[in-house]
């Protein structure tokens, strides 16, 4: 029991009471009530505040002993047989990483051996005694060769062969560090390695087996060099064979209807109960080589603003979906997309600004916007240069209507179908390049407001013009210089294009050699029945059908 000591505290030159106070152990210097961390800095503020109080001033002193609770400092790694005393103070910093820097700059070495050590402290009054640490010493080059062994170990075990296409170095970097457990290992990449992915290696590989090789001693130097996945370990660098690498694929992250976070590798999410993704997920499709993004639940509202580098594909992503409009997905950057097709297939409700998403690489659009039927977004900015494909891209996008005047489209092969049913677009796309277009099959099929001029475009490498303006009921705009020469069907282009009624006696149908190549062509429109605007080669047989379909439609009278 600590006893009591009495305390005089001056109150006025008349008087003085006399207060009993308890003299406080070191220990309360460590108190969890304050729980400040032992500095000059408190130590002094301590001295200060009891100095009017006159506490001895050996009260705030401490003994180093009873700072350190555990005083095993586990492995050092050092150059000598002995280890330095900043090599061992360095381990006591990281073993009570709380414990104020002024405290360890004042220790002093007084004796040590390969596996303990003493130290004072250079500030006797506020650091009493000694303290005696203990530890295991190994020199660097012993450590560094056991880590390699380990590491070689680990690896022909964990990751050889079994790295795959989704992965890149950093992420197994981190990976073998967390396993190995080599903490005093300086492991890193070289800076060329760090951002590299698997799959440069496994496209490069997969290029080598394709081509054919001239030179047997090639192949032989390929079989001799395997790729390796080079570790840096404190200078030295440990080549490790990566070995098969396979198709891979993410997870995708989200959260369920209660708030929890889940993941799954299923493609197809239509179904999922989520309205928030967490983490994107992707998988690799060996047979287009493509990163095909995992399609999302039909009521998600939430996405992460960045896209996974890696994904080419966004196929399918939002096919059916139910929500006017997602979180996120206006800041992708989709500069590595190359495949758009059905991207918002179905997803009636969408109206949601995808303006910014970079285009260049695209190739496909087709169906992207097939039966987004409220779809109406600014799409004027986008960079189609190397698209080939726009089939069906908005068919049947019913609101859809916005000038795309400027898009490139001089590689554009297929154009079928692409603004079918679409009700109210009628904006300007004379000045599109359609010179390598093959397919123009059903492109303003049911296109009611469309009637714009088309004289600029180049035809003469259309094959099918069939359907093509079926229905376009407003559409009479001239196209008589339009080169057919390659043509080989026309059924039904202008049935029930009411309006129409332009000059098109020159157009070459030399191709146009059976019935059903031209059936119905004009029928329920106004030309149909001016054989001075038909095709000269065309009008005659037009006329014979016409006859026939007359008489059919008599007999069925009777």
């Amino acid at each position: 029991m600590t006893k009591n000591k009495k305390l005089i505290i001056g109150i006025s030159t008349a008087s003085a009471i006399l207060v009993p106070t308890i003299a406080i152990p070191t220990a309360i210097l460590l108190s969890k009530k304050d729980k400040k961390p032992i500095t000059d800095k408190n130590l002094q503020d301590d001295e200060s505040s009891n100095k009017n109080n006159y506490m001895p001033s050996e009260m705030a002193s401490i003994d180093l002993d009873k700072l350190f609770e555990n005083k095993e400092l586990g492995l050092i790694i050092t150059n000598d047989s002995k280890p330095t005393s900043k090599e061992i103070i360095d381990a006591l910093k990281s073993k009570y990483p709380s414990i104020d820097s002024s405290i360890f700059e004042s220790l002093k070495l007084e004796e040590t051996s390969n596996s303990k050590a003493k130290f004072s402290s250079n500030i006797k009054e506020k650091y009493l005694g000694v303290l005696e640490v203990s530890f295991q010493i190994q020199t660097k080059s012993q450590y560094k060769e056991e880590t390699k062994k380990e590491l070689q170990s680990l690896w022909a075990k964990e990751f050889k062969g079994k790295l795959t296409t989704t992965q890149n170095f950093s992420e197994i970097l981190e990976a073998v560090i967390s396993k190995s457990n080599r903490k005093h290992s300086k492991l890193s990449l070289k800076d060329e390695d760090s951002k590299k992915e698997f799959y440069s290696i496994y496209k490069e590989r997969k290029k080598q087996k394709e081509e054919k090789k001239e030179k047997e001693e090639e192949k032989e130097k390929e079989q001799t060099q395997p790729s390796t996945f080079n570790l840096q370990i404190d200078g030295d660098e440990l080549q490790l064979e990566i070995g098969e690498i396979s198709p891979g694929k993410k997870a995708t992250k989200y959260l369920d209807n209660r708030g929890n976070i889940k993941s799954t590798y299923d493609r197809n999410l239509k179904d999922l109960d989520s309205t928030e993704i967490l983490e994107i997920g992707f998988y690799h499709d060996s047979r287009s080589d493509e990163f095909v993004i995992t399609s999302f639940p039909k009521n998600v509202k939430k996405l992460p603003k960045k896209l996974p580098t890696l994904i080419t594909s966004l196929e399918g992503a939002f096919r059916d979906l139910e929500s006017e409009n997602v979180d996120g997905i206006d800041e992708w950057d989709t500069s590595n997309i190359t495949n758009m097709e059905s991207v918002f297939e179905r997803a009636k409700k969408f109206s949601g600004d995808i303006s910014k998403w970079k285009t260049e690489k695209v190739k496909s659009f087709s169906n992207m916007f097939s039966f987004a039927e409220k779809f109406n977004g600014k799409l004027s900015d986008w960079n189609t240069n190397n698209v080939e494909n726009m089939r069906a891209m908005f068919y049947n996008a019913k609101n859809f209507n916005q000038d795309i005047s400027k898009w490139k489209t001089e590689k554009v092969t297929d154009m079928s179908w692409m603004f079918n049913n679409a009700q109210t677009f009628n904006h300007s796309i004379n000045d599109w390049n359609t010179s390598k277009v093959k397919n123009m099959s059903r492109m303003f099929e049911n296109a009611l407001q469309f009637n714009q001029e088309l004289n600029k475009w180049k035809t003469e490498s259309v094959t099918d013009m069939s359907y093509m303006f079926y229905g376009a009921v407003k559409f009479n705009k001239p196209i008589g210089n339009w080169d057919t020469k390659m043509v080989e069907s026309m059924a039904q282009m202008f049935h029930n294009a009411k309006e129409f009624n332009q000059e098109i006696k020159n157009w070459n149908t030399d191709k146009l050699t059976k019935n059903y190549q031209y059936y119905k062509f004009a029928e329920g429109s106004m030309i149909h029945d001016n054989e001075n605007h038909l095709p000269n080669k065309l009008k005659d047989k037009v006329k014979k059908m016409r006859v026939s379909s007359s008489r059919n439609s008599s007999r069925s009278a009777f």
